[in-house]
């Protein structure tokens, strides 16, 4: 008897104590730089810098747009050779960044296009270290751009519901390397869209597939700064699509930032969950500097 009264006694005591009002007193937090970068081969690296801020601010553009650190000394190792970053407003930038919104100015820093000597791609298998300058702040991280993992095949496959018959899953076959450690984050591009990565889970190890060929679904990605997804479409394509698939081989560090940061995101709002401290492999900061190994598939979903 007792087994099913106390399950619905708590559940009532639960919510009858979230109607009490609570203020937080929370202190502000120590100031740090939050990173968020990466570089790819035969691709331009981006940084972005901004500063973290006290949970409870506000959460508009304008504060946003206060965060950004401006005028830091950002510098690459690769080799023997280093290269200073300059920074530019989106509005300015001649590359494309996945996952960034359009409508939004934010301020990057990448290589001098006017200086030759500071222009650089990156390359397979090289090893690149980031520092960073600004007031106090004395910043280091490091990552490398793995060998590109491939998928063998890219097909769609109809919605389970006859009824629904616009919509198509995308499914790919992924065979692992036979060395175990293999991490891996992907990106989904629409018709004329931008890329966006996966909304809850934009990243995949081999702990369980290790050398193994493994059928996945490719989810449409989502632009995450739009807090109206559509739960009826969402993960699917429509007929009649062209995808484009990038599927980036990344290494442990950038894995970690990623799965934490997603597990965050999306649990943020839920009471009950458990608290995420996100990972991170800059020293000094917070946030992540991170490699991609690039393999691009394209998928025309027939009509």
């Amino acid at each position: 008897m007792y087994k099913y009264f106390i399950i619905p006694v708590c559940f009532a005591l639960l919510v009858s104590s979230c109607t009490q009002d609570v203020e937080l007193k929370l202190p502000d937090p120590e100031e740090k730089i939050v990173v968020e970068g990466h570089i790819e081969q035969d691709g331009l690296p981006y940084v972005i810098l901004t500063k973290n801020s006290n949970v409870f601010a506000p959460v508009d553009q304008d504060f946003i747009s206060s965060l950004f650190v401006h005028d830091a000394e950002v510098t690459i190792f690769v080799d023997q050779d280093s290269f200073k970053l300059v920074e530019y407003s989106s509005n300015d930038l001649p590359i494309t960044i996945e996952d960034m919104p359009e409508d939004f100015e934010f301020f990057v820093y990448s290589v001098d296009f006017t200086d030759l000597s500071q222009f650089f791609l990156g390359e397979i298998g090289k090893t690149y270290t980031l520092t960073v300058r600004s007031g106090a702040h004395r910043l280091k991280a490091v990552t490398s751009i793995p060998h590109p993992a491939k998928l063998d095949s890219m097909w769609s496959t109809p919605h389970p519901d006859p009824e629904v018959d616009s919509l198509v899953l995308v499914r790919g076959w992924y065979v692992d390397p036979d060395t175990a450690g293999n991490f891996a984050r992907y990106f989904t591009k629409r018709n004329s869209e931008p890329f966006y990565s996966n909304y809850f889970n934009s990243v995949y190890d081999d702990n369980f597939v290790n050398a193994t060929g493994i059928e996945i679904v490719l989810e449409r990605g989502e632009d995450k700064t739009n807090p109206d997804i559509d739960f009826d479409t969402y993960a699917y394509f429509w007929k009649g699509d062209t995808v484009i698939l990038r599927w980036c081989s990344i290494d442990k560090a950038h894995f970690e930032f990623w799965r934490t940061a997603d597990q965050q995101r999306t649990t943020a709002d839920n009471p009950f969950s458990s608290p995420t401290i996100v990972s991170s492999n800059v020293e000094g900061g917070l946030g992540v500097w991170g490699g991609y190994g690039v393999f691009t598939d394209t998928l025309i979903i027939p009509e």
